[in-house]
């Protein structure tokens, strides 16, 4: 007889990663404003891939090697609060135009760096470029959007990180309090 421990396991080993990551998700409030700005100013025909991005978050660090919430909750508990700012809209163009909100944080661009010192990582990105995105678009129908301001100087206090583990657990880890 097969136990469902034994089921839960083998479904997640079924789904499970090479890497783990660190993200910061963004508010509920000012998630749904770029999901709801999403809706309103980019039609569903020049979607690609992944089409919109429903879990408005900015990536700190992927390509993970270390599995376990508990170590990255030793470096996160040391970290105050991040600060971020938003800019202009701009594109990563690869195989799609990936379209983004530009985030300026020194406070993020320190977390970055303090995770990759601590932990063993694969990353084929050698430059950290912190941003939001909003949606993958067909290679070529993102132009239009660059540039664009419509969430530029919004101001975001970030009080925690989610820890993406490679079996798809995540982990919110808060910042020191000060």
């Amino acid at each position: 007889m097969i136990s469902t421990k034994n089921i839960i396991a083998s479904f997640r080993a079924l789904i499970a990663h090479d890497f783990s990551s660190v993200q910061l998700n963004m508010p509920q409030d000012v998630s749904n404003e770029i999901y709801q700005w999403g809706l309103k100013n980019i039609p569903d025909d020049i979607l690609a891939g992944d089409g919109r991005e429903t879990e408005i978050h900015i990536t700190v660090k992927y390509g993970l090697l270390n599995h376990d919430p508990v170590a990255m909750k030793s470096l996160i508990v040391t970290v105050d609060s991040i600060k971020i700012i938003l800019g202009r809209m701009s594109l990563f163009e690869n195989e799609e135009d990936v379209l983004k909100i530009d985030v300026d944080s020194p406070d993020l661009i320190r977390l970055n760096k303090l995770i990759c010192d601590r932990f063993k990582y694969e990353d084929s990105y050698p430059v950290y470029v912190p941003h939001l995105t909003i949606s993958y678009l067909r290679k070529g129908t993102g132009n239009p959007y660059i540039g664009r301001k419509d969430f530029v100087g919004r101001e975001i206090i970030l009080p925690s990180v989610i820890f993406s583990g490679n079996d798809n657990r995540k982990t919110e880890i808060p910042f020191r309090i000060k």
